[in-house]
């Protein structure tokens, strides 16, 4: 998908997975994005410096103002299984400010257009870093950062100005 700031496309029917009460389920990405306006910031992984140091803390920080701008669910998509991203998410944020969703199989981001292969800091096939606004299933907007390093498209700022 091309970044846009002003685009309606469907979210992509995809599977995305989440743990409840010790087991792994999942829920389509279709499904989950029907209702109100939502923010996904897409991560290049758990535990990477600036997913973890940044851009977490950053809308971590920030829910008040994002559900005050109108956002109904504040989502973060992560490329690791299940269980990487539970524990990830409890250091991260643990009031449970975002909901956290597993791209393990990376169907969502090779669906959004947005992965790539890093061999140079031995990541394989990773996503970029994305951020996309939709509401009732709809993508309304999508940003992309330049790279995995940068934090400069994606930010609960950049959330705000597109809210």
């Amino acid at each position: 998908m091309q970044e846009s700031d002003n685009i309606d496309r469907p979210v992509p029917d995809i599977a995305l997975g989440y743990i409840e009460d010790g087991t792994v389920r999942s829920i389509s990405a279709a499904e989950f994005f029907s209702g109100g306006k939502t923010v996904a910031i897409g991560v290049t992984g758990a535990y990477m410096p600036v997913c973890s140091a940044q851009h977490i803390p950053d809308f971590v920080k920030s829910t008040y103002k994002l559900r005050m701008a109108g956002y109904a669910k504040l989502a973060c998509i992560v490329p690791n299984d299940p269980f990487v991203m539970l524990a990830w998410s409890r250091q991260v944020d643990p009031s449970g400010n975002l909901v956290f969703l597993s791209d393990g199989n990376l169907d969502l981001a090779r669906a959004l257009g947005v992965t790539k292969r890093l061999p140079s800091l031995f990541l394989g096939e990773r996503p970029d870093r994305y951020m996309f606004v939709s509401e009732r299933s709809q993508i309304r907007r999508f940003r992309v950062e330049p790279d995995i390093l940068t934090l400069s498209r994606t930010r609960a700022v950049d959330a705000l100005k597109a809210a």
